[in-house]
C-alpha cells in the first residue's frame, strides 16, 4: 500500500494491508506471521528470524521481529511489525542493505510506529502497470510468455518449471510446466489424450493444497491455431484462498501447462488480465 526510500543510507519501508477475506475465517494473527514470515524466507540464504518486543502502531499492539539474510549476496537486515484491524492484516517492513539490528532496530521501530491506518476499506489490485508487456524466455528459448515489465523472475516456487514469474505487489504468480509424454506415469503415456493430462494435473493441485475444488473447466481455448483447456481452481492452502487459472496444450512428444494464481480475493480483477497473457504463449518445436 505505501513505499519510501532513504536512498542515501539504502533504507527502504513498504506497507502491506491483506484483507482477511483472503484467508481462512479462524486464521489467527498468530498464523499470519508465520506465513508472513516464511514469505520473507524466499530468496533469501542464511535466514534468521529473531522475536523482538511488540510496539504500540496507531492504539494497536504490533508483533514485531528482526529478519537478516542475504540476497544477491548481500547481507541485509529487516525489521517487521505485523498487526491486525478489523478486516485486515497490516505489515510494517523497513530494510536495509547492510546495517544490523544493533544499529538500526530502534530508528526502524520508531518508524513503524508512527504508521495511521485511516481507512479499513477494502483493497482492489494494482493493475495501473500492467499495459507494457516485455518477454520472459525459458533457458533454451522454446517457450517465451509475455507479461508486465512490472512482473519479476528469481522466485524458485516450482523447480520443474521452465519460466516462473512474479508481481509481488498484487501477490501474482505464473509458471509454465512442461511434461514428456514419455516420462508420465502411465503404462501407455503415449495414448494420454490433453482431457486426461489436465483432469489428472488439476486434481493433483487440489491434493496438494488438501483442501479445494474445480470451479470450471475444461473450457477450450485457442492459441494460434493449437486448441487447449483451460480450468479454474480454488484451494485453501495453509490457511490462505489461492485461485488458479491453469491452461492445458498438447505438442507432438509433450504437453505445457500456464499456470497464473493470486490471492482468491485478488482474483476477479486479475482474471482478465491472465486471460491476455496467456494467450501470448508461444512453444518453437524442434
Amino acid at each position: 500500500m505505501l513505499s519510501v526510500a532513504d536512498k542515501g543510507n539504502k533504507n527502504v519501508g513498504l506497507v502491506f494491508r491483506i484483507p482477511k477475506a483472503a484467508y481462512a475465517s479462524n486464521t489467527t494473527l498468530d498464523e499470519f506471521v508465520q506465513q508472513r514470515e516464511e514469505a520473507s524466507t524466499l530468496g533469501l540464504e542464511n535466514f534468521r528470524a529473531v522475536e523482538t518486543t511488540p510496539i504500540q502502531i496507531d492504539s494497536t499492539t504490533a508483533r514485531t521481529a528482526d529478519y537478516s539474510g542475504k540476497f544477491n549476496g548481500q547481507q541485509v537486515y529487516y525489521f517487521s511489525a505485523m498487526l491486525e484491524s478489523k478486516q485486515h492484516y497490516f505489515q510494517v517492513l523497513i530494510y536495509s542493505r547492510g546495517g544490523s539490528a544493533v544499529e538500526k532496530h530502534h530508528e526502524f521501530a520508531t518508524i513503524a510506529s508512527s504508521l495511521k491506518i485511516l481507512s479499513d476499506s477494502q483493497v482492489k489490485s494494482d493493475l495501473r502497470s500492467t499495459t507494457i508487456l516485455k518477454t520472459f524466455k525459458s533457458e533454451d528459448a522454446q517457450q517465451q510468455i509475455r507479461l508486465p515489465y512490472v512482473w519479476k523472475t528469481g522466485l524458485i516456487l516450482n523447480p520443474d518449471a521452465l519460466i516462473q514469474a512474479w508481481y509481488e505487489k498484487n501477490d501474482a504468480y505464473m509458471a509454465i510446466i512442461k511434461d514428456w509424454k514419455s516420462e508420465l506415469p502411465y503404462e501407455k503415456s503415449s495414448m494420454i489424450t490433453l482431457k486426461d493430462y489436465a483432469e489428472f494435473s488439476a486434481q493433483l493441485v487440489l491434493k496438494r493444497a488438501g483442501k479445494g475444488i474445480i470451479l470450471t473447466g475444461p473450457i477450450k481455448v485457442n492459441i494460434n491455431g493449437n486448441q487447449g483447456l483451460q480450468y479454474e481452481v480454488w484451494v485453501e492452502n495453509d490457511k490462505v484462498k489461492i485461485m488458479y487459472l491453469i491452461t492445458f496444450f498438447e505438442h507432438t512428444d509433450s504437453f505445457s501447462q500456464i499456470i497464473f494464481c493470486t490471492r482468491a480475493d485478488y482474483y476477479d480483477s486479475q482474471k482478465s488480465e491472465f486471460q491476455r497473457y496467456f494467450k501470448t504463449y508461444r512453444e518453437i518445436e524442434i
